[in-house]
């Protein structure tokens, strides 16, 4: 049980330094409440605006949707409300698939208490946070 969490957490830092360093295209674009989920953006973008249904994430982006999904239920909740609210911009603003990130814990066997179907389609008072 150690040894994966090991593992898991060398490919989130591996994953993390390739998105950090080869993805900025789209994380210069995100609002504030998205500090903390740019790798998921970067990383995930292929795998949740593809043509088609389903979603069919890779290992890198599973990686960093666990770790995101972790980080926004160790803030109290605001993580959860700063989560939904990047994942709101990313299907409204970046085009994301909303389907597909609603599937994108289960495609990556992710336990979470996060209503994601939730944090997508709620109405946010907000118009913009850029």
């Amino acid at each position: 049980m150690g040894h994966k969490k090991v593992l898991a957490l060398i490919m989130f830092v591996m994953a993390y330094g390739l998105a950090t360093t080869t993805f900025t295209t789209v994380s210069q674009h995100l609002p504030a409440k998205c500090n903390g989920y740019e790798p998921l953006i970067d990383t995930c973008k292929p795998d949740l605006t593809a043509p088609g249904s389903g979603v069919h994430p890779t290992l890198e982006c599973c990686v960093l949707a666990n770790y995101a999904f972790t980080i926004a239920m160790q803030n109290n909740g605001r993580g959860v409300g700063n989560m939904c609210d990047c994942l709101q911009f990313a299907t409204k603003t970046l085009h994301y698939d909303p389907y597909k990130i609603i599937g994108l814990p289960g495609a990556c066997n992710i336990k979470t208490d996060i209503p994601i179907a939730i944090c997508i389609f709620w109405p946010n008072d907000e118009s913009s946070d850029n």
